[in-house]
């Protein structure tokens, strides 16, 4: 914040979306990624009273097309029949697609986005996973 405070900007953190939901099988996880949104918004607050045009939010993917998460599927495995292309009811979305939703918040495009904890899940909170 204080290297940015006279030109303004965004800083966009990741998270995840085990923040939002609190996986219970990953207690220690979901409580560091919750600290991650918490401190995005309390960037976004402190920026916002001392008026330094600085915008803070945080992105929470869950289900992203990595080596990581593909390393527990069979060898051989397609994995493009794990995502929203071949499936909109699929969980796995892709990296550019998280780079996305980063490029936009980081962008003038949100300069009215403040504060917020933008979901990359490809529905999944919404149906309550």
């Amino acid at each position: 914040v204080r290297l940015m405070q006279e030109s303004g900007g965004s800083i966009v953190n990741i998270s995840s979306l085990a923040a939002l939901l609190g996986l219970e099988d990953y207690v220690s996880y979901s409580a560091s990624k919750g600290a991650v949104a918490a401190m995005s918004r309390a960037v976004a607050v402190h920026c916002r009273k001392n008026k330094y045009r600085i915008r803070c939010n945080s992105v929470h993917p869950d289900g992203v097309m990595t080596p990581m998460t593909m390393g527990g599927y069979p060898p051989g495995l397609d994995p493009s029949a794990f995502t929203i292309d071949s499936d909109p009811m699929n969980r796995m979305c892709l990296a550019s697609d998280v780079a996305a939703a980063v490029l936009y918040l980081a962008s003038d495009e949100s300069r009215a986005i403040n504060g917020i904890e933008m979901r990359v899940d490809s529905g999944q909170a919404v149906m309550g996973i």
